[in-house]
């Protein structure tokens, strides 16, 4: 897992004055005209809330693999933490513990289901009520590493096997629009310069990489998860907040089990 905290430690953690160069190196950032733009603002940013810490790191599906691991980075950097998981509490509790241990993190946890309109609806609004009575409102980092698999999706490809949208939409939910949603409620309360945004995506959900034969449910929602990123990093550029996407490659985790990988992979750890 150390090339992804290697992307992390680059994209999430990076000092604002250190932010432009990244605007030429990062496969997905802002076009040009954004990059000058950022350019132009980085020597006006406002670092309000500085001397209090850089506030809480808010991180879906932080209680277990790729998500647990950049908690403790961030945890590392003096951000406090809200953990957003699914449905075992043992294993966020665990996970709550271990960063408390390990760091001293102000760390809570949150568990709820985004795959579902109504239920998204209340964990994102359970997130915020955490942020905003500990944290006094103050966001510094978003990372959306949740991942998700549903009983029925090798039952659903591209191929006349889509008899209806409930596995569709369920993918659709918890990565695109749970991005938006939570992405949204964190911009008003980030300091201008200091916002971090990333959400974790995969091989194969761009138009630059072929796409992976039998990823079809979440590849769309993470395909359009990415040009989500391409949007926000054009239009917050302005306000010198860093957004991306990180494909850390094929990741030995929890999640990764249930789907498949190339054979060059079989072993490796």
């Amino acid at each position: 897992m150390g090339a992804a905290l290697q992307c992390f430690s680059l994209l999430l953690l990076l000092p604002a004055e250190g932010m432009e160069r990244y605007f030429t190196n990062a496969a997905f950032f802002a076009p040009l005209h954004a990059r000058r733009t950022i350019q132009r603002t980085l020597p006006h940013l406002r670092a309000s809330g500085a001397d209090r810490g850089p506030g809480a790191a808010i991180i879906t599906g932080g209680t277990g693999g790729i998500g647990l691991a950049t908690a403790h980075q961030l945890a590392a950097q003096g951000y406090g933490l809200v953990l957003g998981y699914g449905n075992d509490a043992k294993r966020a509790d665990a996970a709550c513990k271990e960063l408390q241990a390990a760091c001293g993190a102000h760390v809570f946890s949150v568990g709820g289901d985004l795959t579902t309109e109504q239920s998204r609806d209340r964990t994102v609004a359970r997130l915020f009520d955490v942020v905003d009575v500990e944290f006094e409102g103050r966001v510094g980092a978003f990372v959306h590493a949740a991942g998700f698999f549903h009983e029925r999706l090798l039952e659903h490809h591209f191929d006349g096997a889509i008899s209806n949208f409930s596995v569709y939409d369920a993918y659709h939910s918890i990565y695109p629009k749970a991005f938006v949603a939570i992405t949204e409620e964190c911009l008003p309360r980030m300091s201008d310069g200091a916002g971090r945004v990333v959400c974790i995506t995969n091989p194969g959900c761009n138009a630059l990489q072929p796409p992976r034969v039998g990823y079809d449910m979440p590849g769309q929602g993470k395909a359009t998860m990415e040009w989500l990123v391409r949007m926000y990093a054009l239009r917050l550029a302005k306000r010198g907040l860093c957004v991306n996407a990180v494909s850390p490659g094929y990741t030995d985790t929890k999640a990764a089990a249930h789907t498949s990988h190339p054979p060059e992979c079989d072993g490796v750890r």
